[in-house]
Protein backbone atom coordinates (compact mmCIF):
# COMPACT_ATOMS: atom_id res chain seq x y z
CA UNK A 1 0.00 0.00 0.00
CA UNK A 2 3.29 2.33 0.00
CA UNK A 3 3.38 2.92 3.60
CA UNK A 4 6.40 1.81 5.66
CA UNK A 5 4.71 1.71 9.07
CA UNK A 6 1.50 1.07 10.71
CA UNK A 7 -0.49 3.22 13.01
CA UNK A 8 -3.11 1.01 15.14
CA UNK A 9 -6.07 3.09 15.71
CA UNK A 10 -8.49 0.35 17.33
CA UNK A 11 -7.55 -2.96 19.11
CA UNK A 12 -10.08 -5.67 20.67
CA UNK A 13 -9.19 -8.45 22.49
CA UNK A 14 -10.56 -12.13 21.76
CA UNK A 15 -13.97 -12.31 23.29
CA UNK A 16 -16.72 -14.95 23.38
CA UNK A 17 -17.58 -13.94 19.88
CA UNK A 18 -14.10 -14.40 18.51
CA UNK A 19 -11.03 -15.87 19.88
CA UNK A 20 -8.72 -13.43 17.51
CA UNK A 21 -7.41 -9.99 18.41
CA UNK A 22 -8.69 -7.25 16.15
CA UNK A 23 -7.28 -4.14 14.82
CA UNK A 24 -7.98 -1.14 12.93
CA UNK A 25 -5.17 0.85 11.72
CA UNK A 26 -3.74 3.61 9.17
CA UNK A 27 -1.15 2.91 6.86
CA UNK A 28 1.79 5.40 6.80
CA UNK A 29 4.73 6.39 5.05
CA UNK A 30 7.61 7.69 7.47
CA UNK A 31 10.51 9.46 5.13
CA UNK A 32 13.96 8.88 6.00
CA UNK A 33 16.08 11.51 7.54
CA UNK A 34 19.53 11.87 7.81
CA UNK A 35 21.13 13.41 11.16
CA UNK A 36 24.78 12.71 12.41
CA UNK A 37 24.67 14.49 15.63
CA UNK A 38 22.82 13.04 19.18
CA UNK A 39 21.33 9.83 17.48
CA UNK A 40 20.34 7.36 20.05
CA UNK A 41 21.88 3.46 18.98
CA UNK A 42 20.18 0.23 20.81
CA UNK A 43 22.77 -1.34 22.36
CA UNK A 44 24.48 -4.38 20.91
CA UNK A 45 22.96 -6.86 24.05
CA UNK A 46 19.41 -5.77 23.04
CA UNK A 47 17.45 -8.80 22.42
CA UNK A 48 16.24 -8.72 18.41
CA UNK A 49 12.80 -9.78 18.20
CA UNK A 50 12.88 -12.57 15.55
CA UNK A 51 8.98 -11.77 14.30
CA UNK A 52 10.28 -8.50 13.48
CA UNK A 53 13.29 -8.61 11.99
CA UNK A 54 12.00 -11.34 9.25
CA UNK A 55 9.08 -8.44 8.57
CA UNK A 56 12.39 -5.83 7.89
CA UNK A 57 10.70 -3.54 11.19
CA UNK A 58 10.88 -2.57 14.60
CA UNK A 59 8.77 -1.27 17.02
CA UNK A 60 8.47 2.00 18.52
CA UNK A 61 6.99 2.35 21.93
CA UNK A 62 5.17 6.07 22.29
CA UNK A 63 4.35 7.15 26.31
CA UNK A 64 3.66 10.11 28.71
CA UNK A 65 2.98 10.32 32.00
CA UNK A 66 0.31 12.68 33.41
CA UNK A 67 1.95 15.43 35.26
CA UNK A 68 2.32 19.17 34.12
CA UNK A 69 0.25 20.19 30.70
CA UNK A 70 -2.35 17.85 31.20
CA UNK A 71 -4.47 19.93 29.07
CA UNK A 72 -2.09 20.38 26.00
CA UNK A 73 -1.19 17.68 23.67
CA UNK A 74 1.49 18.03 20.98
CA UNK A 75 1.95 15.36 17.42
CA UNK A 76 4.85 13.29 17.12
CA UNK A 77 6.51 13.20 13.87
CA UNK A 78 8.56 11.25 12.00
CA UNK A 79 10.65 13.44 9.18
CA UNK A 80 7.37 15.55 8.25
CA UNK A 81 4.80 13.20 8.89
CA UNK A 82 2.54 12.90 12.20
CA UNK A 83 2.58 9.43 13.57
CA UNK A 84 0.80 9.90 16.79
CA UNK A 85 -0.91 12.11 19.30
CA UNK A 86 0.78 12.55 22.47
CA UNK A 87 -1.30 13.40 25.80
CA UNK A 88 -1.46 12.64 29.18
CA UNK A 89 -1.81 9.07 30.07
CA UNK A 90 -1.51 8.37 26.92
CA UNK A 91 0.92 5.10 25.08
CA UNK A 92 0.50 3.75 21.70
CA UNK A 93 3.10 1.51 19.74
CA UNK A 94 3.54 1.75 16.26
CA UNK A 95 5.24 -0.51 13.59
CA UNK A 96 8.21 1.22 11.88
CA UNK A 97 9.38 0.01 8.46
CA UNK A 98 11.54 2.41 7.70
CA UNK A 99 15.27 1.92 8.37
CA UNK A 100 18.54 4.14 9.48
CA UNK A 101 18.14 7.38 10.92
CA UNK A 102 15.26 8.80 11.43
CA UNK A 103 14.27 11.99 13.38
CA UNK A 104 11.13 12.17 16.13
CA UNK A 105 10.38 15.72 16.95
CA UNK A 106 7.13 17.29 18.44
CA UNK A 107 6.43 21.07 18.73
CA UNK A 108 4.42 23.50 20.65
CA UNK A 109 5.77 26.97 21.86
CA UNK A 110 8.82 25.62 20.92
CA UNK A 111 10.33 22.31 19.51
CA UNK A 112 12.34 18.72 20.73
CA UNK A 113 13.26 16.04 18.51
CA UNK A 114 15.36 12.94 19.09
CA UNK A 115 17.44 11.05 16.37
CA UNK A 116 17.27 7.08 16.52
CA UNK A 117 19.17 4.60 14.25
CA UNK A 118 16.03 2.45 13.23
CA UNK A 119 17.26 -1.16 13.27
CA UNK A 120 15.17 -4.12 12.43
CA UNK A 121 14.03 -6.91 14.92
CA UNK A 122 14.49 -3.94 17.68
CA UNK A 123 11.90 -2.27 20.07
CA UNK A 124 12.49 1.67 20.44
CA UNK A 125 10.72 3.44 23.82
CA UNK A 126 9.94 6.81 23.14
CA UNK A 127 9.31 8.80 26.50
CA UNK A 128 7.48 11.92 25.92
CA UNK A 129 6.51 15.03 28.71
CA UNK A 130 5.93 18.74 28.41
CA UNK A 131 7.46 21.09 30.45
CA UNK A 132 5.66 24.68 31.07
CA UNK A 133 6.61 27.62 29.25
CA UNK A 134 6.40 31.11 28.88
CA UNK A 135 2.32 30.75 27.39
CA UNK A 136 2.13 26.94 26.54
CA UNK A 137 4.12 24.07 27.35
CA UNK A 138 7.07 22.81 25.80
CA UNK A 139 7.42 19.14 24.59
CA UNK A 140 9.92 16.92 25.82
CA UNK A 141 11.05 13.51 24.11
CA UNK A 142 14.03 11.36 25.35
CA UNK A 143 14.63 7.76 24.30
CA UNK A 144 15.15 5.47 27.20
CA UNK A 145 16.55 1.90 26.95
CA UNK A 146 14.75 -1.06 27.26
CA UNK A 147 14.68 -2.36 30.61
CA UNK A 148 13.38 1.36 31.59
CA UNK A 149 10.83 1.92 28.52
CA UNK A 150 9.19 -1.54 29.20
CA UNK A 151 8.89 -0.73 32.95
CA UNK A 152 7.60 2.82 32.43
CA UNK A 153 5.41 1.88 29.48
CA UNK A 154 3.17 -0.22 31.59
CA UNK A 155 2.86 1.74 34.49
CA UNK A 156 0.94 4.32 32.28
CA UNK A 157 -2.54 4.14 33.16
CA UNK A 158 -4.73 5.36 29.85
CA UNK A 159 -8.05 7.24 30.35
Amino acid sequence: AGGNALKITEHKLPNMGSSCHRIKATILYIPDVFLSDGMFQPEDDDPVDDALLAEGCAMLHVYRFGGAGAAIGSDLYAGDEVIARVRNNSKETLKIRATGETTFSAKTESRDEVTVEILPGRHYYLRCGIQMGIMVGRPTLEVVDRATGEAEYERVKER
